[in-house]
């Protein structure tokens, strides 16, 4: 009997996971991400990328066997060194939210961190992963309605994995480790949820205050994993 039983626990299908749905922009996704991560999680990067950000972008191809139609996956590796922590956490210190910084793009143009210094009654920072849509998916978004807002419906498949972390300009301490709910993973970015991320991901003090290291430097260095497959040849 015991025999049996296993025999069928073998051929059953596996339970489909979830799919977790977004919101259309920053404010939005942090009502629904709110309840994902106990610990306060959340910022955003500069939009004068050249003055207060270095960016390091690496770009590879892993082989994968699972699949005869997924050629291979694509892993990024983007460290962003965000700079001048003093001026941005003073500046912030009675915001409600603070200003979106925008880390400049990488993966060949298709992606950015949004880091925000004040968030949650300025309590905490937050950090997004955004897309930026290509030219060829605005095309394709065109042939279909628009939105809401008269923009195109733009869709890009996935499933993309991605996870943050936050360490010291040269790497020798960890300030913010990786999350127990990261990797993050979504089935898909479209124009209508295009950021995913943690509306609460870190409380101010422990990135800019606690740690005397950031305070020296006056910076970190904020570190994103991305992982997702691609079919046929990577733009």
């Amino acid at each position: 009997m015991a025999d049996v039983n296993a025999a069928k626990r073998a051929l059953s299908p596996p339970i489909p996971r979830r799919k977790r749905k977004g919101e259309n922009t920053d404010d939005k996704v942090e009502k629904r991400l709110r309840a994902l991560d106990p610990v306060n999680r959340s910022r955003t990067a500069s939009p004068n990328a050249d003055n207060q950000t270095q960016n390091q972008d690496n770009t590879r191809s892993l082989p994968n066997n699972s699949s005869d139609i997924i050629s291979h996956v694509i892993q990024i590796t983007f460290e962003w060194e965000l700079m001048g922590l003093k001026e941005i956490f003073e500046s912030s210190n009675d915001d409600e939210k603070s200003p979106l910084i925008a880390s400049s793009p990488f993966g060949g143009g298709k992606w950015q961190l949004h880091f925000y210094a004040s968030a949650a009654r300025a309590a905490s920072c937050r950090l997004f992963l955004a897309a930026i849509p290509t030219a060829e998916e605005i095309r394709q978004g065109e042939q279909d309605q628009p939105n809401q807002e008269g923009e195109p419906n733009w869709t890009r498949h996935g499933p993309f994995s991605f996870s943050f972390e936050v360490k010291s300009l040269d790497k020798s301490v960890v300030i913010v480790a990786r999350g127990p709910y990261e990797p993050m993973v979504r089935d898909e970015f479209t124009s209508a949820c295009s950021v995913w991320g943690y509306p609460q991901y870190v409380r101010r003090a422990e990135l800019y205050g606690e740690p005397a290291i950031t305070k020296v430097d006056d910076g970190v260095r904020i570190i994103c994993t991305l992982t997702y497959p691609h079919q046929g040849k990577e733009a």
